[in-house]
């Protein structure tokens, strides 16, 4: 019998947080942390005495501003065309642009639903993408990761703490600046070519011996 298709684990910052908090009071066994009722979070601050006074070494409040202003700073030079080297070999997240393939039409339900043009089947017509090309984030993978293939980048949609997510901003910079594309990383369309049957120079000759 098969097993059951797991589906992969999602680490939330309190996640990361708990381990990280774990890993200091396992380096620094003099310090000790406190649980906080509100938030009903292990070690929620991290102290040590210095000097015969107790201080704080490290808090969910101070680690989660901290982290939260570096993927800010990051999202937003991204979007200017930037590239994050994640280092350690995950590779680096970057704004690509890529030339449209119109063999494979891609449908705008946007303006689909926009427009609402009544279909012969009783629903809208559908509306397709015509421009040159489009933009989207990409995650440069390294290749040398082990299961690298079965994870993948997805951006925010829509942010709790500012009703923008990462896809959202990205969509919105490119309207406010037509030229922000082409900062981006081109992608031109490669178009596989039928092997040609015309016999060569060579081949003729060889025929002829």
């Amino acid at each position: 019998m098969a097993k059951p298709i797991q589906k992969p684990k999602v680490h939330h910052l309190r996640t990361i947080y708990t381990d990280f908090a774990n890993k200091l009071l396992a380096d620094h066994p003099d310090w000790w942390g406190k649980f906080d009722k509100q938030l009903r979070l292990r070690n929620a601050t991290i102290y040590a005495k210095e000097n015969n006074k107790v201080v704080e070494k490290m808090s969910w409040r101070r680690w989660k501003e901290t982290v939260e202003r570096y993927f800010h700073k990051a999202k937003t030079a991204i979007i200017e065309g930037e590239t994050l080297n994640l280092g350690s070999n995950v590779g680096k997240i970057r704004a690509i642009r890529v030339e449209r393939n119109f063999a494979n039409p891609v449908i705008n339900w946007g303006e689909t639903f926009k427009q609402k043009i009544p279909g012969k089947d009783g629903k809208y017509q559908r509306i397709y993408h015509t421009e040159d090309d489009y933009c989207r984030i990409q995650w440069a993978k390294t290749r040398s990761l082990p299961n690298e293939t079965s994870y993948s980048f997805d951006p925010a949609a829509k942010n709790m703490a500012t009703g923008k997510g990462f896809k959202a901003e990205f969509v919105h910079a490119l309207k406010n600046d037509p030229l922000l594309k082409f900062r981006y990383r081109y992608y031109p369309l490669i178009k596989k070519t039928k092997p040609c049957n015309t016999p060569t120079l060579h081949s003729e000759m060889s025929s002829e011996m």
